[in-house]
């Protein structure tokens, strides 16, 4: 195929094109909107909004679940929203979080909690969930459709 029959398929099909992209991107998770220096000045962005707010979140889930992490940390993460080192009582979080709700970061947070009491996802830790957290698969489902905030 030439290059000229390329540029007219494309030329001919721009408005679909077009369409399908801002749809794609509705559903793209916060770190895939931004490349290059936007991308870094949005994620220092985000790690100074969390910064702000974590604190009081982390003392009132902290209470709720009745347990202490020794350590809180922040990552550019793609694939999880956060991680728990159960031994070393030390949690990481999503920098990204901070384009959600605060019910997702609610959510995170004592999810990586409850770890410190369960240390597996079994009918233990999600009998947790339950109590700690009654509306977790809602906001779980919402984080993990991968569409934006």
């Amino acid at each position: 195929m030439q290059e000229s029959d390329i540029r007219r398929f494309i030329l001919e099909r721009m408005d679909w094109i077009e369409e399908h992209r801002k749809t794609k991107g509705q559903n793209l998770p916060p770190w895939e909107l931004y490349t290059g220096l936007e991308r870094e000045a949005k994620k220092q962005e985000c790690r100074m909004r969390l910064e702000k707010i974590l604190p009081p979140v982390i003392q009132e889930c902290e209470q709720k679940v009745g347990v202490h992490a020794e350590e809180w940390r922040l990552r550019d993460m793609k694939t999880r929203w956060g991680t728990c080192n159960v031994e070393k009582k030390r949690i990481w979080l999503n920098v990204w979080l901070a384009e959600y709700p605060r019910e997702c970061l609610e959510y995170v947070v004592i999810h990586e909690l409850v770890h410190l009491l369960e240390r597996g996802h079994n009918r233990i830790f999600y009998g947790y969930m339950d109590v700690f957290y009654p509306q977790w698969k809602s906001v779980k489902t919402r984080l993990n459709s991968g569409a934006q905030p």
